[in-house]
Formats: structure tokens, C-alpha cells, sequence
């Protein structure tokens, strides 16, 4: 059979499904294994026939991934993440009062928004050990990065930690940090591995396949590196002075990450003029897109840090806010902050796309790999 013949068939195959009202969303491709074909792969196959069946409302509501308060889940708040079709959400400490009651709340996220909009829900966490953990559950595996003395042992934690978070329901850990820091003036320096960048490089790479074979996808943060920074982004933006060395020095860590397969990479609040003059990283082009994407080869996706924080929301308004992190290039939009909030910055970016200003084919971009790792966690 012609490569010609092959597309057509399986095209044609796709076609009838969608036409038969087949569901695609989620799913592996059933073509019969009499039509065989090597391009595109099965999962970029399935995603991009799920996306031009989506709505613009459905795409970007993908691209969100927000908070809510309270340890059940209400039909208020089912109603509001159904409206603005949500992708994910983020589980804060406030949700979380024990392992029966979080496992309890999560089904009920999957079953009564996750299954009423493109795909399943992420189910994100901030499960780093130490002090920044939401699920501190007897039994559970809570050392900080900063008692991690050796490879093996960096792997074991993840490992170990990726198998509670899954068991829970958890898709998303936002760890390893990968911020090199040298001084205890830093104020992510307690959250760090201790060690030079080759060392922060090697624990990262090994955390970030212990959670691979946990069953989570990781996130390496805070890209381009929060170390040498004394300020905290949670209250002002940082500004930092790095010379060309410094730079490469502080990218090390998230290019062994890359290197090593990382899904998603967490963008920081910070500005570098020694790249962007204008942004800070969460919302520059020329250091999502320039570095990360062209110089550095990340073909993830590109979450940003709470979206919500002083080093943002003193300098910008949300509307904002939302529009210049799609611009710039970033994917899934981190928000912990009000129903009424999120409706801002959706219809934000919504009126941008209308109006030209961010185009549907940058959407797409970001949903193409947001969907396809949906698609890897459901394998």
C-alpha cells in the first residue's frame, strides 16, 4: 500500500469517526491493524483531529490551571470550572485534611469537571519535601532537597514521593528546584539542593526519573534560575546582574533536565536585563522562547509560577498579565487566586485572539503539548 493510500485511509477513518459522533478525546487511535502508517505518530495524531474539534473556549480553558478554597467540592465551583472548560488545578494546603478525604476530592474534580471538558484534569501539587509540602500524611516521604546527599538517594525520594502522589490521584509535582544557590541570603535557598550547578544538575536529573517511574510528571524551577537573588518574587520582583558566565551557570541544572526528558519547566518571576531589558522571564519572549525553546531545544510544556504574585501584580493588571505569558510562550497559566480572576484573564486572552493580537495557532501550539502529555499520564 502507497503512503498515499495509507494517509487517505487512516484520514478517512478519522473522519468517520468524528462523523459517527466516535469520541476521540483522551483516546488511542483505533485504527485496524491492517492500516498501518508511520507519520504522524499515534498520540500527535489523536491530538491534533481533538484539537480542530475544539472550540477556541476549550482550548485556552486548557491552558489554565488554578485554585480553589475549601476541602469539598461544591456545584458553585463545578459550574464555574465548567464554564471556563479548566484544565487543571492546583491543590493548595487549605484543601487538604487527610489521604481519604484529598483522594475523595480529586475523583470528584475528575468525574465532575475533568470528564465534561477536553481532557482529564492535571492534578497539581507543590510536593517538594521539607516545608514546602501540601500532603504531610503520616508515612509520607518528606525530606527537603537540602538532605539530599547523593544521586541514588535523590531517586529513591522522587521515586517514592511519585508513587504517594499517584496513588492520590496527583499528576503534577512541581519539583525538582533547580535553582543554584551559593548563600543563605537567597531566599529560595533553603528549598535547594546544596551544591555547585554540576551537582544541582545531577540530583535534578535523578529526581526527575524517579518521578518518571512514580508516575507523575515533574517540573523543574524556576527557569532561568532564582539563585544570587535575595528578593522574594512573592512579594516583589527580582532583578539580577549576571554576566555571561554567571548566565550559563545558572542554566546548567535545566539543560541536564532537558536532557533528561523533563515534561514541564516552571518559569520565574525574575528580570535579567543581561537578556531582557523590558520582562521578567514569566513573561519575556526572548527568554521562553529565544532560550528555552531555540537555544536550549525544550519541546515540553512551559508552566508558569503563580501568575498572582507581587513580582507580577505590582507592575501589571491581570488582563495583562494573561496576555504577554501567551505571548511570550508560555503554555499552562498558574493561578492561585478568585473565580472572578480567572474570568479576566480568560476573556483576555480570548478578546486577543479575536482581535489579532495572539494568534490561534500560538494556542494551538500550547494545547498540542499540553493534550499530548495528558495523553503520556493516561498511557
Amino acid at each position: 500500500m502507497s503512503y498515499r493510500i495509507q494517509i487517505f485511509c487512516a484520514t478517512a477513518l478519522v473522519v468517520m469517526a468524528v462523523f459517527a459522533g466516535g469520541e476521540l478525546r483522551g483516546k488511542k487511535s483505533s485504527l485496524p491493524s491492517a492500516v498501518t502508517f508511520s507519520l504522524p505518530a499515534p498520540e500527535p495524531f489523536t491530538v491534533k483531529y481533538q484539537i480542530a474539534s475544539m472550540t477556541l473556549r476549550e482550548k485556552i480553558g486548557q491552558m489554565f490551571l488554578v485554585s480553589f478554597a475549601g476541602t469539598e467540592l461544591t456545584e458553585e465551583m463545578v459550574l464555574w470550572m465548567r464554564e471556563l472548560k479548566i484544565g487543571g488545578v492546583v491543590l493548595l494546603g487549605d484543601n487538604v485534611v487527610s489521604k481519604e478525604q484529598t483522594k475523595k476530592l480529586i475523583n470528584a474534580l475528575q468525574k465532575e469537571v475533568g470528564s465534561h471538558v477536553a481532557a482529564p484534569l492535571f492534578i497539581a501539587v507543590d510536593q517538594e519535601g521539607g516545608e514546602i509540602s501540601r500532603f504531610k500524611f503520616s508515612g509520607y516521604e518528606m525530606r527537603s532537597e537540602r538532605e539530599v546527599t547523593n544521586a541514588a538517594l535523590a531517586y529513591d525520594i522522587a521515586l517514592s514521593r511519585g508513587k504517594e502522589l499517584r496513588e492520590l490521584g496527583v499528576t503534577m509535582n512541581f519539583s525538582p528546584v533547580l535553582d543554584v544557590s551559593s548563600s543563605t541570603k537567597d531566599f529560595i535557598h533553603d528549598r535547594t539542593f546544596e551544591g555547585d550547578a554540576g551537582t544541582v544538575a545531577l540530583y535534578g536529573k535523578r529526581m526527575i526519573e524517579g518521578y518518571r517511574d512514580g508516575g507523575v510528571a515533574s517540573v523543574a524551577k524556576h527557569f532561568p534560575g532564582h539563585g544570587d537573588t535575595p528578593i522574594d518574587s512573592h512579594v516583589t520582583l527580582p532583578v539580577t546582574v549576571r554576566t555571561a558566565e554567571s548566565w550559563k551557570m545558572h542554566l546548567a541544572p535545566f539543560e541536564s533536565a532537558i536532557q533528561a526528558g523533563v515534561p514541564v519547566i516552571m518559569s520565574a518571576h525574575l528580570k535579567v536585563p543581561f537578556i531582557d531589558k523590558k520582562f521578567p522571564a514569566s513573561l519575556s519572549n526572548v527568554i521562553l522562547t529565544d532560550v528555552l525553546r531555540n537555544g536550549l531545544g525544550f519541546k515540553g510544556v512551559i508552566v508558569s509560577d503563580d501568575l498572582g504574585m507581587g513580582a507580577l501584580t505590582k507592575n501589571y493588571a491581570f488582563s495583562e498579565i494573561a496576555v504577554q505569558a501567551v505571548a511570550a510562550g508560555t503554555d499552562i497559566l498558574l493561578i492561585i487566586h478568585s473565580p472572578a480572576t480567572y474570568q479576566k484573564m480568560f476573556l483576555a486572552i480570548e478578546d486577543a485572539v479575536e482581535r489579532g493580537i495572539v494568534s490561534e495557532d500560538r494556542i494551538d501550539e500550547s494545547v498540542t503539548r499540553i493534550l499530548s502529555l495528558k495523553h503520556n499520564l493516561t498511557k
